[in-house]
């Protein structure tokens, strides 16, 4: 009972603490182009919201409107930019080593205000999808020792959705983790540390296969992520 009632205290005040944000970011400003053996295409979003239109930026190319209604372009959709505050950053890119092997990767980087990151199982949901099963998948990272990535699988297994949750110095794959470290930066700290929410997703006719090919790619992918600004520490070890 007195642990429920002290994670039910540190939970109100992970949603209603203020304090002084941390302008550092915690990772990248920008996904990179390439990794590993990997290649991407930008996606971007029409702002109008009767096209409302993505599409994968022609790197050859300098597409400074939608082709569709010539509206302006955002790597967030309108939907996303009415709904989550101003300061959220969000960048998607697709990697490609095979026309049949590719990577979804989105990196949410949330601002001041809790709301800019969310559950990520609610939004699936709320998108349609069918989370058939979902587990940890721990995976070795020379700057995070004790990495771990929550693994979904998604609409009877046909896409794999994998994630993970960092302030530039701790790691987690837990959204309840992440709000009680909010809590403690502001109880303790007077602080709002700002923090990133990466996700991969790939469609899947084989689930160990896709996996094994998710983890090659974080593996390559984690240290292009990691902020000039911040260097990586040894995170704190998530037991939650």
């Amino acid at each position: 009972m007195v642990a429920g009632v002290l994670v039910t205290g540190m939970l109100l005040a992970a949603m209603t603490t203020r304090g002084r944000l941390d302008p550092a970011m915690p990772v990248r400003h920008r996904l990179p182009t390439t990794v590993g053996p990997y290649t991407s295409t930008e996606i971007l979003y029409c702002q109008s919201e009767s096209c409302a239109h993505s599409f994968m930026r022609d790197p050859t190319t300098d597409v400074a409107a939608c082709p569709e209604c010539m509206a302006p372009l955002d790597t967030a959709s309108l939907a996303e930019k009415q709904l989550l505050p101003a300061d959220t950053e969000i960048d998607r890119r697709v990697y490609m080593v095979t026309p049949h092997q590719r990577i979804t990767v989105s990196v949410v980087r949330g601002g001041y205000e809790r709301r800019s990151i969310h559950k990520p199982q609610v939004c699936l949901v709320g998108q349609g999808h069918t989370i058939t099963r979902q587990y940890r998948v721990p995976l070795a990272l020379t700057a995070s020792p004790d990495f771990e990535l929550m693994a979904m699988e998604m609409d009877g297994s046909d896409q794999i959705f994998a994630y993970w949750f960092t302030d530039g110095h701790r790691v987690t794959a837990s959204h309840l983790s992440r709000l009680l470290w909010i809590a403690w930066d502001g109880v303790i700290h007077n602080k709002r540390r700002r923090w990133a929410y990466i996700s991969l997703t790939s469609t899947s006719t084989h689930t160990d296969a896709t996996l094994s090919h998710m983890k090659r790619f974080i593996q390559d992918l984690h240290p292009l992520l990691i902020s000039p600004a911040r260097p990586a520490s040894p995170p704190a070890k998530d037991n939650r």
